[in-house]
């Protein structure tokens, strides 16, 4: 079976809006065919491209962002600041869900005999998350994710019964011997 991608575009221009809703009224009459749907409330029909966001922030109206895939998609400029480009950066709702069930889930094992397994287990989700979400400008979320859940952990093994709280000496010392990431490279998505 072919695999096809489905792009569903507002151009910039109304005199081209009729052939665009034509083109999409027959996008959906050929998903319906393969007992496919396009959810209105999970679409997006929007003006973007450079066009457009150069003359909204000439007229000092911001571009709407949208969701994709855990990211929030917005556009900005460049590094060099000639020309506009699309950038990502984490969901904040999606972001602060990832510590706080990480927090749930440290609280639950206050008690546990096996606390470098459970160290390692955290370890290994906080890559997983970095993994997926250290691309280009997402630096400072990634930056942001990776202090929160040190901070976490560091919580997490003073509550345990200590007399004293452990010195953050000791602990990045036991962060090192469970190879916790202190910082991540970035993948270019351009």
């Amino acid at each position: 079976s072919a695999m096809s991608m489905v792009f569903i575009i507002k151009p910039e221009d109304t005199q081209h809006w009729n052939i665009c809703h034509q083109a999409n009224l027959k996008v959906n009459s050929d998903l319906t065919k393969m007992y496919l749907f396009l959810l209105s409330i999970k679409s997006l029909q929007d003006q973007s491209g450079q066009n457009v966001a150069k003359r909204e922030h000439r007229a000092g109206r911001k571009l709407s962002t949208y969701p994709f895939l855990g990211f929030t998609v917005y556009w900005g400029k460049a590094r060099n600041g000639k020309w506009w480009r699309i950038k990502f950066i984490s969901r904040r709702d999606r972001f602060t869900a990832k510590l706080k069930r990480l927090k749930e889930f440290l609280r639950k094992q206050l008690a546990t005999n096996d606390t470098l397994g459970i160290l390692k287990l955290v370890v290994s989700v906080t890559r997983g998350w970095l993994n997926y979400h250290a691309v280009s400008d997402n630096q400072k979320r990634v930056g942001q994710f990776i202090q929160k859940s040190r901070q976490i952990l560091r919580k997490w093994i003073n509550r345990r019964g200590r007399k004293r709280p452990m010195s953050w000496e000791n602990f990045n010392k036991l962060m090192e011997k469970v190879n916790m990431p202190r910082s991540w490279k970035m993948t270019p998505l351009f």
